[in-house]
């Protein structure tokens, strides 16, 4: 009998030029195969693209779950863990957000809960498919992703057999928000007093948010009031006007407030989850514990690592961001040999 996701997924709208590619884009019997896939959940259509190693099959199978705003597909940092993970056997499944890329729909609009759901389909539409093993099929959440994976893994406890959390939040997101305010501009040079002013201008804002009174009027007075301080450009960019200030509030609005813990401790399933020592966005000093004992809640198989010098992307931190930091690469496939195998 179909589970809930399955059905969730409408299941499969369409599966796209499935070819198998060489180095030049020619056919090649060595390549993995690159396939465009699409599912739809509700009135919004998923698009994605499906990689899948070379062999007989049935692989492993990871979809990676991406971070905040408009998230494609082609992230350095999904493209480079996708590359990774075919040369050792797994399917990767990576996807545009509603609203970026392919996919229909807007993200700004999507509520934590809608987008587990998108993670369930794409799961689902996975463990369809005769070259996927059904019993492997896992989800890899970076950032606000590492919100996202744990609530579609908690869903059905039997439907995601892992979950790698890669720089993810055990805090609420409007908690992640002032933590990361604080911490940026203290790791910039501005003492406690003009991180504290920051602090409060967020809070002001996330006050807004809540009580759903968002409009360029208000939104724009906090913010001149705080514009001649010297930290205000290290929190609302230059480029920022107040009218996509307030479309960043009403999407705050519906995810600010999402309780981290309760979700963590609804997953059964084996759980990896890595931190970045230098993370400036997600602190694992007041993360790492937290997430822990949440998941040790729910699960016996949980590890948890700090990864030395690495930033919020995993990457050595002051770097470009591209590339992983000693130990990343390393922690994760151990860890996915041990639980999943081939």
């Amino acid at each position: 009998m179909a589970s809930g996701a399955d059905r969730l997924a409408g299941v499969l709208v369409a599966s796209l030029a499935g070819v198998s590619l060489g180095p030049s884009g020619c056919a090649g019997a060595g390549a993995p195969s690159r396939e465009e896939v699409a599912v739809r959940v509700g009135d919004v259509t998923l698009a994605g693209v499906l990689e899948v190693p070379p062999g007989p099959g049935p692989h492993p199978a990871i979809v990676i779950v991406p971070g905040s705003g408009p998230a494609s597909r082609e992230f350095p940092l999904y493209a480079d863990l996708a590359r990774h993970w075919l040369e050792r056997g797994f399917a990767v499944l990576r996807y545009d957000k509603r609203g970026a890329g392919g996919s229909t729909g807007d993200w700004s609009r999507e509520t934590f809960q809608e987008r587990a759901d998108d993670v369930r389909a794409l799961a689902a539409l996975l463990r369809a498919r005769p070259d996927i093993r059904a019993d492997r099929v896992g989800l890899c959440g970076h950032s606000q992703g590492g919100w996202i994976a744990p609530l579609a893994a908690s869903a059905g406890p039997r439907e995601i057999a892992f979950l790698v959390i890669l720089a993810g939040s055990a805090e609420t997101p409007a908690e992640q928000d002032l933590s990361s305010t604080r911490h940026r501009l203290r790791a910039a040079g501005f003492d406690e007093t003009a991180a504290g002013e920051a602090v409060a201008l967020k809070r002001a804002l996330h006050d807004l948010a809540r009580g759903g009174t968002v409009e360029p009027t208000g939104v724009a007075r906090l913010l001149d009031a705080a514009s001649d301080r010297p930290w205000f450009r290290s929190v609302i960019p230059p480029g920022l006007d107040v009218g996509e200030v307030c479309r960043l509030l009403r999407h705050l609005a519906l995810i600010m407030d999402h309780a981290a813990e309760p979700v963590l401790e609804q997953v059964s399933c084996p759980v990896l989850a890595l931190f970045g020592e230098k993370d400036p966005f997600v602190d694992p000093a007041e993360n790492a514990g937290r997430m822990e004992r949440a998941l040790r809640r729910g699960t016996r198989d949980v590890s948890v690592q700090v990864v030395p010098g690495a930033g919020h992307r995993l990457e050595p931190a002051g770097t470009s961001g591209r590339g992983f930091a000693a130990g990343v690469l390393e922690a994760l496939d151990s860890w996915l040999e041990a639980r999943v195998g081939h």
